[in-house]
């Protein structure tokens, strides 16, 4: 989870304000996800990841 934090944050700060609301999406999915990976066990972080991946990927497909 940490890695796909940091690629969350990576492409947050690549994104211009024409792709809003996605860059500010990406910035609090790229801290929840650091977040869940110190706080959780390892075995849940994919169904974790998934969840708080969600908005992100709702927000891109619509």
């Amino acid at each position: 989870m940490l890695d796909l934090s940091r690629l969350a944050e990576q492409a947050a700060g690549a994104l211009d304000n024409a792709s809003a609301p996605l860059p500010q999406l990406l910035r609090k999915t790229a801290s929840d996800l650091e977040f869940a990976s110190y706080m959780s066990d390892q075995e849940n972080h994919l169904q974790e990841g998934r969840q708080i991946f969600e908005p992100v990927l709702a927000e891109w497909a619509g």
